[in-house]
């Protein structure tokens, strides 16, 4: 798991530069990008809703891309901020939280 350095993706959204997701992180056979929102924000902020349909995109492009060249599905994960906790695995998270 790591922090994507600023502009380390080039994610774009509604003419505006692009957008950094809070986390990468990648096991033995997925990427993911995860975002952490606020919970209430998550079905009803706009600007939240146009990452990630734009996030979601990406990681078709991505996971389309890295299968030509004997990679990994990229996954998109939208967690709210108070559903995170010390017991929970990226496979539970991805069960709970995947966007398509």
């Amino acid at each position: 798991m790591f922090k994507p350095a600023l502009n380390q993706l080039k994610i774009y959204y509604n003419q505006k530069p692009s957008y950094n997701p809070d986390f990468i992180v990648e096991t033995e056979d997925k990427k993911y990008l995860v975002e952490l929102k606020a919970a209430n924000k998550i079905d009803s902020d706009k600007e939240v809703e146009a990452k990630k349909h734009a996030a979601i995109e990406w990681c078709k492009y991505a996971t389309k891309h890295e299968m030509q060249n004997g990679g990994k599905e990229w996954v998109y994960l939208l967690v709210p901020h108070n559903d995170v906790n010390e017991n929970m695995t990226i496979a539970g998270l991805e069960a709970r939280y995947s966007r398509k």
